[in-house]
C-alpha cells in the first residue's frame, strides 16, 4: 500500500471543499426549479382566497391571459407609433 502525500487533516479539508463545491453547483443548477416552486406558492397564496382550491388552476390561466393581452397590446399599439 502506498502512502498518501496528504495528511488526514488535509484529506478532510479536500473532501470538505469538494462537498461545498458540489453543493454550490447543485444550488445554481436548481435555481430555475426553486423559482418555479416559489411562483407556484405565490400563485396559491394569491388565488386561494378568491377561488379556493380551484384557484390553483384558474390563477395561472388568468396570469398567462393577462400577459398575452399585454403582448397583444404591445405588438398592436406600440409598434405602430
Amino acid at each position: 500500500m502506498t502512502k498518501s502525500p496528504y495528511t488526514i487533516n488535509q484529506r478532510k479539508y479536500i473532501v470538505f471543499v469538494l462537498i461545498i463545491c458540489l453543493g454550490i453547483l447543485l444550488l445554481v443548477s436548481s435555481l430555475s426549479v426553486l423559482k418555479s416552486l416559489l411562483s407556484a406558492v405565490i400563485l396559491y397564496i394569491l388565488f386561494k382566497p378568491m377561488f379556493g382550491l380551484i384557484g390553483l388552476v384558474i390563477g395561472p390561466f388568468l396570469i398567462s391571459y393577462f400577459i398575452l393581452l399585454l403582448k397583444m397590446y404591445e405588438t398592436h399599439y406600440m409598434k405602430s407609433t
